[in-house]
């Protein structure tokens, strides 16, 4: 896993192999590009996405074995937009 910082976006590059057991793997059938939106809680931005008529993909998931890069879930929109929620904590 990679991660780095550019104009004020965070970028985390998940590979198919991963130290240490990382739960990060996320398969689709292409590449594709997934816009994070930060939030300070997942579980409650979650709860709204599903109010909304939206779909969860992923629960909130550490994106490392030590947390130190906090955590992601993944969520599809309404319309079938593919996106990601981001937290620290």
């Amino acid at each position: 896993m990679e991660g780095s910082t550019a104009a004020g976006y965070y970028f985390i590059r998940c590979s198919a192999t991963f130290r240490k057991g990382n739960k990060c793997r996320i398969k689709f059938k292409e590449e594709v590009v997934v816009p994070s939106i930060f939030t300070s809680n997942i579980e409650a931005m979650l709860k709204r996405i599903e109010k909304f008529g939206g779909r969860i993909l992923k629960d909130k998931t550490p994106i490392s074995d030590e947390v130190k890069y906090g955590y992601f879930a993944l969520f599809e929109d309404p319309n079938g937009n593919r996106m990601c929620l981001f937290s620290r904590k």
